[in-house]
């Protein structure tokens, strides 16, 4: 099970799917999630068959330790609330779970890598 978070028009979705065919791997489940009801319009006309959800990062309606994979992509520098949203993906994220970040922003003293321990 995958959820990628701040989902956009899917472009991460298409990327575990390409990644899955490439694997021979059939992802049983995978989920959308944006803040953005626009966003995700596209993203439902681009992949019919993926479940998408209106959340915020910080409030995911996941059911605790649900997932095998979560990603988020070019999405935590908007998150206002990231060690909420950071509690959150600890949360849903099984305890062998994958946390995959992708982002690049000018480096902080005590940014994101102090955020997560």
């Amino acid at each position: 099970k995958i959820a990628d978070i701040a989902c956009g028009t899917g472009d991460m979705i298409e990327i575990w799917q390409e990644s899955a065919l490439k694997m021979e791997k059939n992802i049983l489940n995978i989920k959308g999630i944006d803040p953005s009801s626009g966003m995700l319009n596209v993203a439902k006309e681009k992949f019919p068959n993926v479940e998408f959800i209106e959340a915020g990062a910080q409030n995911l309606p996941l059911e605790s330790q649900s997932l095998d994979i979560l990603s988020i992509s070019y999405g935590i520098r908007n998150v206002i609330e990231r060690q909420k949203a950071l509690s959150e993906f600890a949360r849903v994220l099984q305890k062998d779970g994958i946390l995959v970040v992708l982002e690049f922003t000018k480096r902080e003293k005590g940014g994101f890598i102090a955020a997560c321990r």
